[in-house]
């Protein structure tokens, strides 16, 4: 299975991406995130203004997953991080903040994805 674009990790500022990439650089180029690119620990990523506290809390952060959930991309599962990006999303939904289904996706090993849709 090649692995589709999915946000793979959360930093303090910036959605960092990995996956089929390259299927999506068009797409958000052309969309309202595109003065947002940038490169981060070698992902591209898109940034987000930090604000103190928790994460889901900051409405810049909000708004970037929001919008690349509209652009059809995937949250990552990953249960090594504190809080993934489909966990964060979650948190989202249970805060009225999102009120969309967002697409899911999780490595069970080499070569084997899934994918879920959360629904609210």
């Amino acid at each position: 299975m090649k692995v589709p674009a999915y946000i793979c990790m959360l930093t303090e500022a910036h959605v960092c991406l990995s996956g089929g990439v390259a299927d999506v650089r068009g797409p958000l180029r052309n969309s309202v995130l595109s003065t947002r690119l940038s490169r981060h620990l070698g992902y591209l990523a898109i940034n987000f203004n930090h604000t103190r506290g928790i994460s889901f809390d900051n409405p810049d952060l909000q708004w970037v997953l929001t919008e690349l959930n509209r652009l059809g991309l995937l949250f990552g599962e990953d249960f090594k991080q504190g809080c993934s990006p489909a966990q964060t999303m979650r948190e989202l939904q249970r805060a009225g903040v999102l009120r969309a289904s967002f697409g899911a996706i999780a490595w069970r090993g080499p070569g084997e994805w899934f994918t879920t849709v959360v629904a609210p």
